[in-house]
């Protein structure tokens, strides 16, 4: 693989991203977003074949089950992301339901909320659609 794969590209600036997650605005005490179920792609332009869920979780990863939080996600990468974008946590949790990538390749989605460390999601793989299967 050559610098200029674009995975490699993907993954470098991935890494960048989280090294700034640290920053000095972050939640001093280390309150933080998990994802408990990560995305799948599917088809551009469809809907994820699996939908995340993400935690607010205190410094250890355990799921805050009082807490409540808006839990906004943005795409990392090219393309655009669809869908309902801001998510209510309830009991500590929330759950994407309708969301959609409109571009091919690999892509990652970022999410975050006011007063936790943000999280970015393994790499999803967006494939170009298919012919329509006749019936």
């Amino acid at each position: 693989m050559s610098a200029s794969h674009p995975m490699r590209a993907m993954v470098a600036s991935v890494a960048l991203a989280c090294a700034a997650c640290a920053s000095p605005s972050a939640p001093i005490d280390g309150s933080q977003l998990v994802i408990l179920t990560q995305p799948a792609g599917a088809a551009a332009g469809s809907a994820l074949r699996t939908e995340p869920v993400v935690a607010l979780a205190d410094g250890s990863g355990r799921v805050l089950v009082d807490a409540e939080a808006d839990v906004s996600v943005e795409l990392v990468g090219s393309g655009a992301l669809s869908g309902t974008l801001v998510v209510h946590a309830v009991h500590g949790v929330a759950h994407f339901t309708d969301l959609r990538i409109d571009a091919t390749g690999v892509t990652a989605l970022r999410f975050t909320s006011p007063g936790y460390f943000w999280t970015i999601s393994s790499l999803i793989r967006q494939n170009i659609p298919g012919p329509p299967i006749p019936l």
